[in-house]
């Protein structure tokens, strides 16, 4: 148990701050004789109409099997950018293989194409400074190429052509892609932001949903070569496809170019249409306890009714910026400006292309202001159905919105990417103009009507991140909350159900061969000195000294002396501190004091005198040993232990979720000897995907240590 803690070690925590200076124009700068003063007053200015946008020239063109392609010359730069829009994506996953659609876009580019190895498509594209990119999304996937004009249609165009036409799927390549999406899963906790949004996401949708459910250890582990094939097979097809080019080209010679490249991608099936999008409605008040947090994060949202089509949606969109906006907008004002209550505030009424989308608004705040800044973001969304806004309000809002429009024309390619889009989901090529015209046309009572029709504050959703024991006031003063596990499944196949009677039974056996359940539940504390040698991660060959302090049920206070120096482990009621070498401390992040806290479990001592919080059942015996599966409040996958004949212990094995996902942890328990009336293991070895991960030998357990006032202390 001491060692195991290793490998969280090397966790550090890296703080940057950026700091910004603000200079004005030099001429507006105290000059020696005193500063200039303008002989106006600047709000009386008087600007003139924005212009229309004129579009550059695009060419629209149809091949025969079905690809849609668009193309604008751009002669600024020596550069071209294809661009292809696949209508499919995560939300065509089957349900128990969610994160298909991502492995199947990575391993496009990385599996290798058209007869390259992944090596060869790599250093073929290094060689002229060019990058082929495909990602999924949630209906379209992506695919992208970019680089010099001189080199793309000797060079990089053929590429891409094959990365969609005839990906290779490497097996080795598409097992790394799924060992980086394991690395995610395993870190999304991390973020409580994006813990949130997640959350609210399924609130919303249901968890189940196609848009927003999760990949999980278990789907990705269910996704094998063939899945990838067939998917890429059965969605990826020209007529699903339209695809941009913009660059340093001649039009006409482009498209002939592009013909002959796709002439051999063969037509496939209609695109499917997308599933439909269902909203789980009510209101609700909704828990996520996070103690390693000082700030918490609110969210408020409810289903959303308009699509980008819609026509309130101009309207909207002038409510948006008034209620959520920026500095001038009501939330902006009230909670953070007159209440101090955030850095960040923000609401905001989305619309999809072709499915409604929804309310978000929300706040991140200190713990000690939860309720308080919770109520107001609520207070100033019933504002918006109540006040109209000013003529000040309404006037800024259209501004924000119109004076950042240009910004939507930057570039040539910019313009066409959005008309391939537009294409994509059957919307005009003047869309964007046209939206212009009509936020123009907004009036007040325009706003206070969407307001009134679309925001739904009553019927919304409240989502609270936090640590709840510094909170203002209790969450019950919002309503009655419902609290939201994010622990993440192990995915492992816990087998069939065990007979419960018998696994009592063969459990308390196992603690009477070690001494007594009796001795075991009059422990309260004790302590093991150890001595490890590591067979893996970077401190591979060191022998470790370490101390572990353990007090009942759950505070642990582990120290080691490593090749780096003096590491120190903190557990005390869920949350961990790591002191590292120096005397640096830090938070340990949630993933890391839940492995402290499972780990615990494999440590005889600990299981033992935890007996009567353990659920057991009895599994078919192992080469005529008995065997146990294991499961306590708090314990993240089971534990199954075989016993000798003597009733001992022999070893455990349990899933365990690291950087790249669960493996099969394997404690074998040997030496045993005799310790104050208790019969414990004096050497472990602990194995790691079928790999010796370290073999710890006790040297000492003292079962009446002397603990420190503060020897669990978290600050």
């Amino acid at each position: 148990m001491t060692t195991s803690f290793l490998r969280w070690a090397p966790l550090a925590l890296a703080v940057s701050v950026a700091g910004c200076a603000s200079t004005g124009p030099v001429a507006d700068r105290p000059m020696p004789d005193g500063p200039r003063v303008a002989d106006y007053d600047v709000r009386d200015l008087e600007y003139p109409a924005l212009r229309d946008v004129a579009l550059p020239d695009i060419e629209r063109v149809e091949f025969a099997n079905g690809l849609t392609v668009f193309l604008v010359e751009d002669r600024a730069l020596p550069l071209i950018e294809a661009r292809a829009l696949v209508a499919t994506g995560s939300v065509f996953d089957p349900a128990d293989e969610a994160g298909l659609a991502a492995v199947t876009a990575s391993a496009m580019r990385t599996g290798g194409a058209g007869g390259r190895t992944p090596d060869e498509v790599n250093l073929a594209l290094e060689n002229v400074g060019a990058t082929v990119e495909v990602f999924a999304g949630d209906d379209q996937t992506t695919a992208i190429a970019s680089g010099l004009s001189d080199v793309f249609v000797s060079d990089i165009l053929p590429i891409f052509a094959d990365v969609l036409m005839a990906p290779a799927f490497d097996e080795e390549q598409v097992g790394l892609v799924k060992t980086q999406l394991r690395t995610a899963i395993a870190s999304r906790n991390d973020d409580a932001q994006s813990i949130a949004q997640r959350e609210m996401q399924q609130l919303l949708l249901g968890e189940d949903s196609p848009y927003a459910r999760d990949v999980e250890y278990a789907t990705l582990d269910a996704i094998d070569l063939d899945d990838v094939r067939a998917f890429h097979g059965r969605y990826v097809h020209p007529n699903a496809t339209v695809m941009a080019v913009s660059g340093d080209f001649d039009a006409d010679e482009m498209a002939a170019t592009l013909r002959s490249t796709f002439a051999g991608w063969a037509r496939g099936a209609d695109a499917p249409a997308p599933p439909a999008q269902t909203f789980q409605s009510g209101p609700g008040l909704y828990f996520i306890p996070k103690d390693d947090v000082n700030q918490s994060t609110i969210l408020i949202g409810h289903p959303g009714e308009l699509r980008l089509d819609s026509p309130d949606y101009p309207a909207v969109l002038v409510m948006n910026e008034v209620l959520g906006g920026g500095f001038a907008s009501r939330l902006f004002q009230t909670v953070r400006t007159d209440l101090g209550l955030a850095y960040a505030v923000f609401g905001r009424y989305a619309a999809d292309y072709d499915r409604p989308g929804i309310f978000f608004s929300g706040t991140f705040t200190k713990s000690e202001s939860t309720v308080q800044a919770a109520q107001a973001v609520r207070e100033v969304i019933e504002s918006m159905r109540t006040t109209a806004p000013t003529d000040q309000e309404l006037s800024l809002a259209k501004a924000s919105y119109l004076n950042s429009f240009v910004f939507n024309f930057d570039t040539k390619s910019e313009v066409l990417n959005r008309v391939l889009t537009y294409e994509r989901y059957g919307y005009p090529t003047d869309y964007l103009q046209t939206l212009k015209d009509r936020v123009e046309a907004v009036t007040a009572a325009d706003v206070q009507r969407v307001a009134q029709r679309y925001l739904k504050p009553d019927e919304a959703k409240v989502l609270v991140l936090g640590r709840a024991a510094d909170f203002d006031q209790p969450l019950t003063a919002l309503g009655t909350p419902v609290t939201i596990d994010i622990s993440i499944p192990s995915g492992a196949d816990d087998g069939p159900a065990g007979d419960p009677v018998a696994g009592r039974a063969a459990l308390r056996r196992a603690a009477e061969a070690l001494g007594g359940a009796d001795r075991f539940a009059a422990l309260t504390a004790y302590q093991s000195t150890s001595s490890t040698d590591v067979a893996q991660g970077q401190m591979a060959g060191a022998t470790i000294a370490g101390t572990t302090l353990v007090e009942l049920p759950g505070r642990v206070r582990s120290t080691q002396q490593t090749p780096f120096g003096e590491i120190t482990v903190v557990l005390n009621d869920g949350r961990g501190l790591l002191v590292l070498p120096g005397g640096q401390s830090q938070p340990a992040p949630p993933p890391v004091a839940a492995s402290i806290r499972d780990q615990l479990f494999l440590d005889l001592p600990y299981l033992m005198a935890r007996l009567d919080d353990l659920e057991a059942e009895a599994l078919a015996p192992e080469d005529g040993l008995d065997r146990v599966r294991v499961r306590a409040p708090g314990l993240s996958a089971p534990i199954t232990l075989v016993l000798g004949a003597d009733g001992r212990p022999v070893r455990a094995t349990t899933t365990q979720v690291g950087a790249e996902g669960p493996t099969e942890a394997t404690v074998a328990f040997s030496d045993y000897r005799s310790v104050g009336g208790l019969m414990l293991p004096f050497r472990t070895v602990q194995s790691q995907g079928g790999e010796v991960a370290q073999t710890t030998t006790v040297e000492a357990y003292d079962f009446s240590p002397t603990v420190a006032a503060d020897a669990f202390d978290l600050e």
